[in-house]
């Protein structure tokens, strides 16, 4: 029997999951999009601070393993957690890119990507250079919230990309996703640049640096 998909919430439950997590202006930034209207400001970031103690995480750490994510992980994830597809996430293999996951006792607990060719943010493509990764799509299952595993994947992984040779980690924080932004703070991640992107029914299309950090 193929795992369950995470339920769909009510519209009530996702305005307040908005506002709990610092997420409504972005949720409304995302209704505007749908109808063809995108202001998307968003941080170039920095990440990988030497600095930066591990994170700790609820409950008995040895509990836990990271490791690069296969196929069948893949389509675990695919029909587990929402927004995501498994033709989507197949897709990204297909072109190169790399999933790295922490799992809880053989299961996904919360998985990201790693792009080494490109950021593939599509207002803001950067072609990288060979000691550099673009970090995208982190993804915590439900029922792991909470535990601060986000930030906790987010060290490990550069644990092990230090040991591959890559030193230099960037990232895209949009600007009203206060959840993200929190979670890189514990990382000391350094932001770059402030950027706007404009779109208007897919025509008129720029970009703007607000701010240099």
């Amino acid at each position: 029997m193929p795992p369950k998909k995470e339920p769909e919430i009510s519209n009530l439950k996702w305005f307040w999951n908005k506002v709990r997590h610092g997420l409504i202006l972005q949720g409304l930034r995302n209704r505007l999009s749908r109808i063809g209207l995108e202001f998307r400001p968003y941080y170039w970031v920095l990440e990988g601070s030497i600095d930066c103690a591990i994170p700790e995480i609820s409950g008995n750490i040895s509990e836990y393993s990271i490791e690069f994510l296969g196929r069948e992980d893949i389509k675990i994830i695919g029909q587990k957690a929402r927004g995501y597809t498994i033709e989507m996430l197949f897709d990204h293999l297909e072109k190169g890119k790399q999933c790295i996951g922490l799992k809880h006792k053989g299961e996904v607990a919360a998985f990201m990507w790693l792009d080494f060719e490109e950021c593939n943010f599509t207002p803001g493509f950067i072609r990288l250079k060979e000691n550099e990764v673009y970090l995208f799509s982190m993804y915590t299952m439900e029922k792991y919230r909470g535990k601060n595993i986000a930030p906790y994947l987010r060290y490990k992984s550069y644990e092990l990309l230090r040991k591959s040779g890559k030193d230099t980690f960037y990232s895209i924080s949009e600007y009203f996703n206060y959840s993200t932004i929190k979670f890189k703070s514990k990382l000391k991640a350094r932001h770059l640049k402030l950027i706007l992107y404009i779109e208007f029914f897919k025509r008129f299309r720029r970009s703007f640096t607000l701010r240099r950090y």
